[in-house]
């Protein structure tokens, strides 16, 4: 949550993001899902992009408008776990 929004894991095809004041449903981030667990999500850039993670190793940074895909991190490994992200400029 960054305090207007949150953002859930719904165990089907990636995340659902709502309005925390209403419970309006706002976007769903499709996310590969290989198997069905539940998924870590972290708003990052002070709430303007959404750290997602996968099923299958990928971390998808999402615009915290929710309407595009940034960046897509890959790996080789079967975990990858992120602690903090921190924005370079």
């Amino acid at each position: 949550a960054n305090g207007r929004n949150v953002v859930v894991s719904n165990l089907f095809d990636g995340f659902n993001c709502y309005d925390i004041n209403n419970g309006r449903h706002l976007a769903n981030l499709a996310t590969p899902i290989i198997q069905n667990v539940s998924l870590p999500s972290l708003f990052i850039d002070g709430g303007q992009s959404i750290l997602c993670g996968s099923s299958c190793g990928y971390v998808l940074i999402y615009s915290g408008n929710m309407n595009s895909v940034l960046q897509v991190l890959r790996h080789s490994g079967m975990y990858l776990e992120i602690n903090a992200a921190t924005a370079i400029n």
